[in-house]
């Protein structure tokens, strides 16, 4: 699976090079995700990284009295976690499923050692930020 054609959908598992992406396959698995479902609870550590392929997700701020507000989405060409690529292990927001889909996730834990040992996925993954 080096070419980026055979590749899963998501747009960072595309982007990065074929020696990053060896070290990723070994940490992933596909999960199916529901609607409705917390990948991230803003202030809780992050288990999981997810490489959404389908499906979409909002980004869900504390909004004082008002509750959650919307302040982005994630699809395939998205990732959740940022936070881990930031160096933390906390979400900074709620990232909360809005239709089912499929992705691929890897325990944060992994993804943090991996981006310890190759900087270039670090890297890769800072255009996601934002």
């Amino acid at each position: 699976m080096s070419s980026a054609a055979s590749r899963p959908r998501n747009l960072f598992l595309r982007s990065i090079s074929d020696d990053d992406f060896a070290a990723f396959v070994w940490i992933l698995e596909r999960t199916e995700l529901p609607a409705r479902a917390d990948l991230e609870i803003c202030g809780r550590t992050v288990e999981w990284v997810y490489f959404p392929e389908t499906g979409f997700a909002t980004v869900l701020a504390k909004g004082g009295r008002h509750g959650e507000i919307e302040v982005g989405s994630i699809g395939y060409e998205n990732i959740t976690g940022l936070s881990i690529f930031l160096g933390d292990d906390r979400a900074c927001y709620t990232i909360r499923t809005q239709t089912p889909g499929r992705a691929w996730r890897a325990p944060a834990r992994r993804v943090r050692a991996l981006l310890h040992d190759r900087p270039s996925c670090r890297v890769a993954g800072l255009p996601f930020v934002n």
